[in-house]
């Protein structure tokens, strides 16, 4: 057996000594190292978000997306800007807009585009329509043709009144037409209600012509923006998301007032992501410092040791972000936590020695030799803690995972960092300024006295017997342990960029951000592969090139040419204004309002009969606003405006639609062809998900179903899954590495097993039961909190190792351990730990707010594990 004491104490204390006799040369030292690891720190310290980088390049599904950037667009690093708005017109013309101006700013962008969009799209568009829902449009627009032909002739307020006189008593005669002229009746009565808007819609004649048709009119659009990123600070989109806010400027103020426009997308959810991170960090370290400096007032009682300690603690914080700028360079969306971490942990060095000095002060020891023997009697067990402690953070090095990996790179040195620290810049305050008085120390008890030892004493083995209970219980619930691979859960949900991307993702289908990708070698393969990935129920479509162009195309022609020369109306003048005057303005309209409620008197109810008493009472209410209006003139040529302004233009885009030329390949768009086939000729098939991928299950089952047709299938969805089953292995290998260096190492230094399992068997049972409770509450693994059973394991270790060496040297006559000051520095370091990680539980960001509330489960269960099972199993051990 390996006495740490006999080998570590001597040293330990001459090195205390040391500190003492040069303990203001020892400060200065500290100070300026201090400023000038804060200043590196501060200059080379970032945050990178992009979590395909946290995985390694030797991974299949990084090697799958790494090829698959390298031959087409990554639009994984595209700006999605989704434009919602009242009418396809708002949409589409606020989307061309936006476009427009985003790719003239070169400066911010390499490109911008509608990815269906354009004058290519605009022009043949019906030919992407199926034979059945064109000839559906062709009826409509047969019904709508009279009243376009005398509008376009008219487009007046008082022609369209006459109109729908016409044919509302055509209908009352005939019962025609009435599936057209319902919805006719329903958007004047809603313009006459927008006219009192600041910036009223226009009326879609649009929508009217192919309502009641199979065709969709899209009133959602998606904006594709290629950003120029800029690397060199911490928020590479900043520039070109405020370049996106500008555009938005350049949009009409009668469409913007309708228009709802959003941003999504990697660099955005990125963006927000790290600015929610640092507030959220910045406001948590902040708490967490406050609560920390309260718990340690209340367990040294002295405000000299309390100032001694934090100020150690924040200079151990300033070194290990030095640390990490020189290791790592950039912290990741998981090593952000570092710091929080860093301070639940570290302040454990700075109590245990200070509650040790202050008691040995306490008892009459003077500064120097309760220093001295605090560094003797404590240090060993503080080294041995920081060994096993580290050891649970390093053991993610090995493993796959870059995100936790760093985090237990960064956490495990500032924890070496702190020891360090404890033992030298804590000794050299004490002695240099912050003076300890020990006389209101001998008025206050450090130790928690005999009660709580007696109770445990006395109900040990109910104590062990419940243990294994809930082991056992535990043990059984830990395989339905699920993993939630879905990032974009573990976001602040309150951003834009969240909100804007999981309404994409709720629209599954051809809207959805987490497609699948495919590449093979051309396109006949192509074809081939979307086929086989169309047989799936969990696939709502997969395409290729082909699809772009259109089938039938022959026939579909032929209705086209039908319907233009019906649509064509020769040697027809618009003549707007024809009747100018609002007094012929405010007849037309009476008439119309008189023939609605004799027409509707004696009616049986219907929609129609319903749309018709809507719009008599909407008339009402406008004739009146205008007869009492001085303005009502103004009134009057504003409804006129948001009926028939839109008009000419929505007709002239119909009949550019009807002059669609036959599509072969070569005529598709470059932008598009590039998108789809590689320069090489490989060629890309795009596989979107039939069901909502933010339901974890229809995630793994659309994943897995690709995946069995296309093993090398990419794209977000497929890495996020695979990246999932990198991290659930990288939690197991951290697990079994953390617990078999942990028992080697207590094995190797005290060579008994019991005294090995006495600090391992609370531990086992905190994991178990914390990862049962995760089950019990539904709580997943994610890429955050999978760090927690490890952590645990590191962290705990300390508390037993402290306890069991307190009993080792416990004499029969002196007290028990839960009667040592140790137990109340392992109930008070808990309490700091647990204070610090329960901080990041109020975190906006739902990944950090479960990597807080489940570290603070875990180590409220740990210690408590500690506190009550050790003890008894030291009492039912000594028995024995």
């Amino acid at each position: 057996m390996i006495d740490l004491d006999s080998l570590l104490s001597g040293p330990l204390r001459r090195w205390v000594m040391m500190v003492r006799r040069y303990a203001r040369a020892v400060l200065a030292v500290c100070v300026i190292a201090t400023v000038g690891f804060g200043v590196f720190a501060a200059r080379n310290l970032g945050i990178d978000s992009n979590t395909i980088e946290l995985f390694p390049e030797h991974l299949p599904a990084r090697q799958n997306h790494d090829r698959f950037v390298e031959l087409f667009p990554d639009l994984e690093n595209a700006l999605l800007i989704v434009v919602d708005a009242a009418t396809a017109e708002a949409a589409r013309e606020t989307a061309s807009t936006l476009a427009e101006t985003l790719r003239a700013d070169d400066a911010h962008f390499d490109d911008a585009y509608l990815p269906a969009g354009g004058p290519f799209f605009e022009r043949h568009a019906l030919l992407y329509q199926d034979l059945d829902e064109l000839d559906e449009l062709a009826d409509r627009l047969v019904q709508a043709q009279p009243v376009i032909a005398e509008l376009e002739r008219d487009p007046s307020l008082e022609n369209l009144t006459s109109l729908i006189g016409r044919g509302l008593e055509q209908i009352e005669s005939a019962d025609l037409d009435a599936q057209f002229w319902k919805p006719v009746l329903d958007r004047i009565g809603d313009a006459s209600v927008e006219i009192y808007r600041e910036h009223p819609l226009a009326v879609s004649w649009e929508a009217l012509m192919v309502e009641g048709s199979a065709v969709d009119l899209v009133t959602r659009q998606v904006v594709l923006a290629h950003p120029i990123l800029d690397f060199s600070g911490a928020l590479p989109a900043r520039a070109p998301l405020e370049a996106i806010r500008k555009a938005e400027q350049a949009i009409d103020p009668s469409l913007a007032a309708s228009v709802r426009i959003r941003v999504t997308g990697n660099p955005a959810l990125v963006h927000e992501e790290t600015l929610s991170l640092t507030w959220d960090l910045f406001g948590s370290g902040l708490f967490c410092l406050a609560i920390v400096t309260i718990i340690l007032r209340i367990a040294l009682r002295s405000g000299a040791l309390v100032l001694a300690v934090v100020t150690t603690l924040l200079t151990g914080l300033v070194w290990t972000g030095a640390f990490a700028a020189a290791a790592v360079g950039n912290l990741n969306v998981i090593s952000v936590a570092a710091g929080v971490l860093f301070l639940g942990l570290g302040v454990d060095f700075g109590l245990h020695l200070g509650m040790r000095y202050a008691d040995l002060r306490r008892g009459g020891d003077e500064h120097a030799v309760a220093l001295d023997e605090s560094a003797r009697t404590v240090g060993s067990a503080l080294v041995l803690c920081t060994t096993t402690t580290a050891i649970g953070f390093f053991a993610f090095l090995p493993t796959d995972y870059r995100g936790v990996a760093e985090l237990g790179l960064i956490t495990g040195a500032g924890l070496i960092i702190i020891l360090f620290l404890t033992l030298t810049m804590l000794p050299a305050l004490l002695t240099a300024g912050l003076k300890v008085d020990a006389e209101k120390l001998r008025e206050r008890p450090l130790r928690f006295g005999e009660a709580p030892s007696r109770l445990i004493r006395r109900h040990a083995r109910a104590v062990c017997f419940a243990a294994i209970a809930i082991a056992l219980v535990s043990a059984f619930s830990v395989p339905q342990l699920r993993f939630d691979a879905n990032i974009v859960a573990m976001r602040d949900p309150s951003t834009e960029s969240v909100q804007t991307f999981n309404d994409l993702l709720a629209d599954a289908g051809a809207n959805s951000p987490w497609y699948a990708n495919s590449v093979v070698a051309n396109l006949a393969e192509a074809d081939a592969l979307k086929q086989r990935m169309r047989e799936l129920d969990v696939v709502a479509r997969s395409i290729s090139l082909s699809d772009y162009v259109p089938e039938d195309q022959e026939e579909k022609l032929e209705i086209l040419a039908d319907l233009a020369f019906l649509l064509d109306t020769p040697g027809v003048e618009s003549t707007p204004g024809a009747s100018t005057s609002p007094e012929v303005q405010v007849e037309s309209l009476r008439e119309l309002q008189a023939l609605l409620r004799e027409a509707t008197r004696d009616a049986e109810p219907s929609p129609l009969i319903a749309s018709m008493r809507q719009l008599e009472a909407r008339l009402e209410e406008l004739a009146v606003q205008v007869d009492g209006d001085d303005q009502g003139g103004e009134a009057l040529e504003r409804f006129e405006s948001v009926l028939l302004s839109s008009l000419p233009a929505q007709i002239a885009r119909v009949r550019r639609a009807l002059q669609a030329s036959a599509i072969e390949q070569e005529h598709l768009p470059a932008r598009l062809t590039r998108r789809l086939i590689a320069p090489d000729g490989r060629a890309r098939v795009q596989t979107f998900p039939r069901e909502n991928l933010e339901d974890h299950e229809a995630f793994e089952r659309f994943v897995s179903a690709v995946q069995r047709v296309d093993p090398n299938v990419t794209g977000i969805a497929v890495n996020l899954v695979e990246f999932a089953r990198t991290t659930r292995e990288a939690f197991r290998e951290a697990i079994a590495m953390a617990l078999i260096v942990i028992a080697a190492l207590l094995w190797g230094l005290w060579r008994r097993v019991g005294e090995m399992l006495l600090v391992l068997a609370p531990l086992g049972l905190a994991a178990l039961a914390t990862s049962a409770l995760m089950v019990a509450i539904d709580l997943p693994l994610n890429f955050f909190n999978v760090v927690v059973v490890p952590l645990v394991l590191g962290a705990g270790v300390d508390s037993g190792i402290h306890l069991v060496e307190q009993s080792r040297r416990r004499k029969p006559e002196e007290v028990e351990v839960l009667g040592t000051t140790t137990a109340r520095a392992v109930l008070f370091s808990a309490l700091t730990t647990i204070t610090s990680f329960g901080s990041l539980a109020f975190s906006s960001h739902i990944g950090l707010a479960g990597l807080g509330t489940l570290l603070t489960i875990g180590m409220s269960l740990t210690v408590v594990a500690n506190l009550v099972l050790l003890p008894a199993l030291i009492a039912v051990s000594s028995r024995s």
